[in-house]
């Protein structure tokens, strides 16, 4: 097995020399792809939060 790197995450790997085709594990694959959304959608929310909270100051003072 032969890991390779994908933002900052191990993928595990095996290669099979008869077929000549790379077999990648779909957990890891999942993983990668999650984290990506999730800290996609942080920034998002945090963006979408800062305005509102900046809107709220100005009302209350």
């Amino acid at each position: 097995m032969q890991p390779a790197i994908f933002e900052e995450r191990e993928i595990r790997r095996v290669y099979d020399e008869g077929a000549e085709i790379w077999s990648l594990t779909v957990v890891d694959i999942v993983q990668v792809l999650m984290r990506s959304m999730e800290n996609q959608h942080l920034t998002q929310l945090r963006d979408w939060h800062q305005p509102l909270q900046m809107n709220r100051q100005v009302t209350m003072a």
